[in-house]
């Protein structure tokens, strides 16, 4: 089978997995999927012995289609987090000029209607707040208010035009904040499932590790093959540094 299909496969099983149980992998999936298929080839040699101890007979067989599944939820995940990045991306070359563009809105205002305090005091109202969802309603409210006026608009060099474009930049900003919160939901539920297909596996893996140690304990060539060269790299880099601090 392919990614896809392992992935289709195995979901509704990652999926039932109780939260709590859920990790997150401590090292890159490339890595980890990559020493879990070189294990099923080493361990596969001792199959017979592995089975004896008690390892049971799917674990070999299933751990590349846990490996696939895992491949296609890392790329999900890679993929929606570089939408995600390009929306927020968009967000920020965007929301500088309608900020400023909503500020000039509120100290036209402020001039404008320095007379009548019913109005003054609603535009102080749109004026509070500086959150990504206040620029967007802060833009739209403006514009209505504008409009609603326009004959006192000219005396801040302000017209019809000026509040349509407030209400474009609104609506602008307004689909591409809902475009990248979508898309940040998105995200987080591929990188549960990656967390999900990443904690099935580790359970395989660890099992074959564990009774591969266990029957090989005396034979320094095998186990060593049941260990993560990973761990081993990373155990002696920091033993070194340890080693380095203390000179």
């Amino acid at each position: 089978m392919g990614h896809k299909e392992d992935y289709a496969s195995r979901k509704d099983e990652a999926m039932a997995l109780p939260k709590e149980d859920v990790l997150n992998p401590y090292m890159p999936t490339s890595i980890y999927c990559q020493e879990a298929e070189d294990l099923v080839v080493w361990a596969t040699e001792d199959q017979a012995k592995l089975a004896a101890a008690g390892l049971p007979e799917n674990y070999l067989v299933d751990i590349p289609v846990w490996v696939g599944a895992l491949h296609q939820a890392q790329s999900l995940w890679m993929r929606e987090k570089q939408t995600q990045k390009m929306a927020e991306q968009e967000w920020a070359e965007k929301s500088p000029e309608a900020a400023d563009f909503r500020d000039q809105l509120i100290h036209a205002f402020r001039f404008i209607f320095r007379k009548e305090e019913r109005i003054l005091k609603l535009v102080s109202e749109i004026a509070e707040g500086s959150s990504d969802a206040d620029l967007v309603s802060d833009l739209n409210d403006l514009s209505v208010l504008g409009l609603a006026h326009l004959d006192k608009l000219p005396i801040a060099a302000l017209g019809e035009e000026d509040m349509n474009r407030a209400a474009q930049l609104s609506d602008e900003l307004s689909n591409l904040r809902a475009k990248a919160n979508g898309v940040k939901d998105k995200s987080n539920e591929y990188s549960d499932m990656r967390n999900r297909m990443y904690t099935k596996l580790k359970e395989l893996v660890d099992e074959v590790r564990v009774v591969g140690k266990f029957v090989f304990w005396r034979d320094a060539k095998r186990v060593k093959g049941y260990a993560s060269a990973y761990n081993r790299r990373r155990n002696k880099a920091q033993k070194q540094s340890v080693e380095s601090s203390e000179e």
